[in-house]
């Protein structure tokens, strides 16, 4: 596989992004800090997509892959909560008291700046799996994620599952046309 230089470079960039962010900086700038620094996660997500699609790989290489995410899914959150919290102990009332309380937790990377990484793992499944599709049932998944991403806040304004919760940065969901739309770009240049 042929490297893509530019690549890296967004990756760098997309990387200084978030820590910007996660610093408070905002440049001085609110279109800077809503329109440039809020693409470092979604376009991070996507260039791994597309790395991923380009890379075609088989079972062998995604379980490694996803061991990876799972390795910096486990890590960052635990020193993360117990760096910013009183101890172990202290990060007992952390834990979630329900089975929703569970499900947002584990989405939201154990409710740390960290849920990236269960959005990126969730992705990364689905190029792997959309990738074994052919073109026209890709393009049919396209056009099928970007129509759940736009009926998502209609059913959060409706309050269909009781909580706006749908529609929140943090949903895997909000990524799901970006495996299909990896898919396609790395078949329509390969």
């Amino acid at each position: 596989m042929t490297r893509i230089i530019g690549l890296d470079y967004v990756r760098a960039a997309m990387s200084i992004f978030v820590v910007i962010w996660h610093m408070g900086g905002d440049g001085g700038s609110l279109f800077f800090k809503y329109h440039v620094l809020l693409l470092a996660v979604p376009a991070f997500i996507l260039v791994s997509n597309f790395l991923l699609a380009k890379k075609n790989p088989g079972r062998e290489d995604l379980s490694r892959y996803i061991k990876r995410i799972l390795v910096l899914l486990y890590f960052w959150p635990a020193i993360f909560i117990l760096y910013t919290k009183t101890g172990i102990l202290g990060s007992v009332d952390l834990l979630p008291h329900s089975t929703g309380a569970a499900l947002v937790f584990l989405l939201r990377g154990g409710n740390t700046i960290y849920y990236f990484f269960i959005s990126l793992l969730f992705m990364s499944i689905f190029t792997y799996l959309l990738s074994k599709l052919k073109t026209c049932y890709v393009v049919i998944s396209f056009a099928a994620f970007c129509a759940l991403l736009y009926t998502i806040p209609l059913m959060d304004i409706s309050q269909v599952f009781g909580s706006y919760k749908l529609s929140y940065y943090w949903n895997p969901t909000n990524f799901l046309p970006y495996p299909p739309a990896a898919i396609l770009v790395v078949r329509m240049y390969s």
